[in-house]
């Protein structure tokens, strides 16, 4: 399935259960997943790796996976419509804490799609002694290959891109 398609309808069933807006910020996107938004999990784990392993290990994959664009195209009765979808990995380190966010633009943008995008994965990633205390907030459905990636890396295991291929 188209990866448009699927984020629209995945934000929107999300949110329109509530009646709540699009997430404008972080803090109100980890907020509406860890509250039990419908279609998004939120994972609670120690890595096995240290937080600094961790951290590095997913700087390097969300770049190189990650800061991507893909392209893509739906066909709707007669019209063909061509989108693209960026992905803006980022990582932002605060002393023993580390805040992991990945947003998406499409184009052409959806109407409620904020400039900034839309939030598809965050994660919170703190020492605890010598391993990571990882919160990892997404969706659980439609993009799996992204998020076990994602989980992957946050436990410390090097595993390979994932396909964007919905």
């Amino acid at each position: 399935m188209n990866q448009n398609i699927l984020t629209i309808v995945l934000l929107a069933m999300l949110f329109v259960e509530g009646c709540a807006p699009i997430p404008k910020t972080r803090h109100e996107f980890v907020t509406a997943v860890a509250g039990g938004a419908a279609f998004m999990r939120h994972d609670s784990f120690v890595s096995d790796k240290s937080y600094d392993s961790v951290v590095s290990l997913l700087a390097k994959k969300s770049q190189e996976c990650l800061n991507i664009s893909v392209k893509g195209s739906v066909m709707s009765g007669n019209n063909l419509t061509v989108n693209r979808s960026t992905y803006h990995p980022s990582i932002e380190r605060h002393g023993k804490k580390a805040e992991f966010t990945l947003k998406v633009n499409h184009l052409p943008r959806p109407t409620r799609e904020p400039e900034e995008g839309l939030f598809l994965i965050a994660a919170d990633i703190a020492r605890k002694g010598k391993q990571a205390q990882v919160e990892l907030y997404g969706p659980n459905i439609g993009y799996g290959g992204l998020m076990d990636a994602v989980h992957g890396w946050l436990s410390g295991k090097d595993l390979p891109c994932p396909a964007f291929d919905y």
